[in-house]
């Protein structure tokens, strides 16, 4: 008897964010890294699942504890596609935590996303003598066609793009050139529409040039869907361990982090401990998906505000002592919590209640990702640009 509680091992790193765990720029080789704390949030998780476990044994309460590996986070594919899967079969309420700006409980939505990359194909010539079906030109159509109607087109939709493909020199007519395109809403539905927009704006692009264009979608989450119970329970765990315990030396090295980082920039470290329920996050994250379908609680430790989230401090950070610091002590916050949870099992009845109630009629579409197998067996194709 009792819940079945889930931990989420989160990790993922990112092209161009290595660096040594020094407080400078020093680049490691092959060059990627952990944005956002990556490296640290399923140690973290991991460390607060064999806690409640043992306590359970210790204290001979039922239920059972389970950590769910999660890979690509970055892109917003992996727990998508586990849930999809049935990773989360049985799992009755979710636990995870993140680096960010605070030291919070967070109990507020965050964006929705779709994004995916779209390959142009035309055809190699000499640009002297090129005589259309230039993939290049389709790809820069579109991105123009986009820039241009967001403001009107797309109120309240952030738009982003990465060339990924263009070419290799400037007097070689490219036959090939890809787009990744992201965007982030509001709501589900909006992002959805944006994604429509790109998607027919290539199409025509792709007509115009005399080219061919292939749209692959890579992934599509909803925001996190709040839940009081499972925030409030999180809370009061938070609110007994405190704010982490940074030593003099680790706000020292911080903050020489921070002005290598942001030169100019005041150094700027919450040291507090936050509810956040008001407003919207500017983010996406792929367990925002889940939480409309399991009752999800997340809390998150503070890095400094001169240490970009996508930066190579960011990495330089979780390889230091100063940054073990806040992820340590979101695993005390964490383990209390589930236990809470394990002693009062009919919190997590409360929490899945409050869920149903909040959707009321609304149906939770099935999941939307890359299903290519190419994808996940495959993964150092999709970061060359080569996949699909």
């Amino acid at each position: 008897g009792g819940p079945m509680i889930a931990f989420l091992a989160e990790y993922d790193a990112l092209p161009g964010l290595g660096n040594e765990a020094t407080p400078s720029r020093s680049r490691t080789r092959g060059g990627v890294g952990h944005g956002c704390g990556h490296a640290h949030i399923g140690p973290a998780n991991c460390g607060a699942a064999v806690v409640v476990r043992r306590a359970l044994e210790a204290m001979k309460l039922g239920g059972r504890v389970v950590v769910v590996g999660c890979p690509a986070e970055e892109i917003l594919w992996g727990k998508v596609a586990l849930a999809d899967r049935g990773a989360f079969a049985g799992v009755d309420l979710i636990l995870t935590s993140h680096g960010d700006y605070q030291n919070a409980v967070v109990n507020r939505p965050c964006q929705s996303a779709r994004h995916g990359e779209m390959v142009f194909r035309g055809r190699a010539a000499h640009t002297g003598a090129a005589r259309g079906g230039n993939a290049l030109d389709a790809l820069e159509l579109t991105v123009q066609g986009l820039e241009r109607f967001r403001a009107h087109g797309l109120p309240g939709v952030l738009v982003e793009h990465v060339i990924r493909r263009g070419g290799d020199m400037p007097n070689i007519v490219p036959e090939e050139a890809r787009l990744w395109v992201f965007f982030r809403a509001a709501s589900h539905s909006e992002a959805e529409r944006a994604y429509r927009v790109a998607d027919q704006m290539a199409q025509d692009a792709a007509r115009l040039t005399q080219t061919s264009v292939r749209s692959h979608l890579i992934s599509a989450c909803r925001g996190y869907f709040p839940n009081k119970v499972v925030a409030d329970v999180l809370w009061e765990s938070y609110g007994s361990w405190g704010a982490p315990p940074w030593k003099k030396s680790d706000l020292d090295w911080m903050r020489r982090l921070s002005t290598e980082a942001s030169p100019g920039e005041t150094f700027v470290l919450d040291q507090g401990i936050q509810y956040l329920d008001r407003g919207m996050d500017a983010y996406a994250q792929d367990d925002g998906d889940i939480s409309w379908r399991i009752p999800l609680g997340r809390v998150n430790w503070a890095m400094p505000r001169g240490v970009p989230l996508h930066h190579w401090s960011t990495t330089a950070l979780t390889g230091s002592e100063a940054g073990a610091v806040g992820p340590l002590h979101c695993l005390e916050v964490l383990a209390g919590a589930a236990l809470r949870f394990f002693q009062s099992p009919e919190l997590v009845g409360a929490a899945r209640e409050e869920l149903e109630l909040a959707l009321g009629d609304t149906v939770v579409a099935a999941a939307e990702y890359c299903r290519d197998p190419e994808f996940w067996e495959n993964p150092a194709a999709f970061w060359s640009g080569s996949w699909g």
